[in-house]
């Protein structure tokens, strides 16, 4: 039950930083850097929300997901020494919204 949760929430969460060629992700994190960017927060439908903590690198190193502005999850990136993401490590799912997120991602891919 826990592996099917994770598939449905996580992979389309993070499946645009993972879409994105080296010259895309180096202008982005050029862009977050310049303009001194701390935090994106991305509001979907159904009361879905996505906070992106930013380093002083323009680099993405937390996400933490909401569901009617309660945190669901959350998100750690981790890097190499050359800035190519190596883990994604998920952390903090709430049991209790599980099955509603379950639902509504579902909902969003049909």
């Amino acid at each position: 039950m826990h592996f099917l949760i994770f598939v449905t929430i996580v992979v389309p969460l993070l499946a645009q930083e993972n879409i994105k060629s080296k010259i895309e992700i180096d202008k982005e994190r050029d862009l977050l850097r310049t303009n001194k960017v701390k935090e994106i927060i991305i509001k979907g439908n159904q009361g879905l929300q996505d906070k992106t903590k930013i380093d002083i690198n323009g680099i993405k190193v937390e996400t933490k997901g909401f569901y009617n502005n309660e945190r669901v999850n959350v998100v750690n990136l981790k890097y190499d020494q050359k800035l190519n993401l190596i883990e994604e490590i998920i952390t903090d799912m709430n049991p209790r919204m599980e099955l509603v997120l379950s639902f509504i991602m579902m909902k969003l891919v049909m």
